[in-house]
């Protein structure tokens, strides 16, 4: 693992950790906390980490590490279909915690065309419910959701792969 990791490092490029709920786990949720990643992020503090699903349901502690240390990105990738409303309540804590720089909005493992498209219909829902849920609140403005939007949903997730 070190020595990927290092490899990783050299070549700045992201390490992707499914974490939280997933499959083939052997029903061992603990086994998939995103808790048992913080050793590789202290003593790799160059390499960026990319930790998927939200690491559902501890997405709270992935939140946390997102804020705390500067190489933990967001990848929402299946939480949308996991928990919708999971997913929603999510996204609008980490939009409140963490710069949104860090979050990927969607994203999938899918070899079916239309699996990736009716996630992708869910996520744009679940990102327009939080974003206009901000706007009502008054603590982001329209121009502000539209381009945390394109940030969540293109940039980051393009400079992540």
């Amino acid at each position: 693992m070190h020595h990927i990791l290092s490899a990783a490092n050299e070549r700045g490029v992201f390490v992707q950790f499914h974490a939280g709920l997933l499959e083939g786990n052997r029903r061992m949720l603990s086994n998939s906390n995103p808790e048992l990643l913080e050793n590789l992020f202290l003593k790799n503090p160059g390499v960026k980490f990319d930790l998927f699903h939200i690491g559902y349901p501890y997405w709270g502690v992935t939140a946390a590490f997102a804020k705390t240390f500067t190489n933990v990105f967001i990848d929402m990738c299946w939480s949308h279909i996991i928990s919708p409303v999971s997913a929603r309540n999510a996204l609008s804590d980490f939009l409140d915690a963490v710069p949104f720089n860090k979050i990927s909005g969607f994203g999938g493992e899918y070899a079916i065309v239309d699996a990736i498209y009716g996630h992708l219909k869910i996520a744009r829902e679940n990102i327009a419910i939080v974003l206009e849920e901000k706007i009502s609140e008054k603590t982001v403005k329209l121009s502000q959701a539209m381009m945390i939007a394109e940030r969540i949903l293109h940039n980051n997730p393009k400079k992540s792969s």
